[in-house]
């Protein structure tokens, strides 16, 4: 996934994540898997080493996400988001409303993000993102994590 992808992720509206959360019976144990903190890290094509994030995906179906950059052993200022998410079957979507603390146009469908589930194991999960098509993996960890 790109910064970008990152730094610009999900929308839907706020009544449809509502209504969609309440029609799928049976949801909410495999949508408590993803409930929690959880840590990972990604080499992106368009910086230059890395990008390492920390979400806290809530049970009440919002989310808050750091992102932290590195280019040149140096760390970039971290970027904070907040918004929606939610799971049906294998798909776990996201919606940003807010980006380092602006409240974002979520009727632009830049501020969406589908992802594919591939695996979750344990204190591990893999995710693909369907637009970019690209892999993810994340651990779980506590939420006072600080990453090396």
């Amino acid at each position: 996934m790109h910064l970008k992808t990152f730094l610009l992720l999900p929308f839907l509206a706020g009544s449809i994540f509502l209504s969609g959360c309440a029609s799928f019976p049976g949801q909410s144990k495999a949508r408590d898997a993803l409930v929690g903190c959880w840590y990972g890290e990604d080499t992106q094509a368009n910086l230059e080493p890395r990008v390492d994030w920390l979400m806290n995906r809530k049970q009440d179906g919002t989310f808050t996400v750091e992102f932290r950059a590195r280019e040149s052993s140096q760390n970039l200022p971290i970027q904070t988001e907040e918004g929606y998410w939610w799971r049906n079957g294998d798909t776990y979507t996201t919606i940003t409303t807010i980006v380092a603390g602006e409240k974002m146009d979520t009727s632009n469908p830049q501020y969406t993000d589908v992802y594919e589930i591939i695996s979750k194991k344990n204190n591990e999960i893999s995710y693909y993102h369907l637009e970019t098509k690209q892999t993810f993996t994340a651990k779980k960890v506590a939420c006072d994590y600080k990453a090396p």
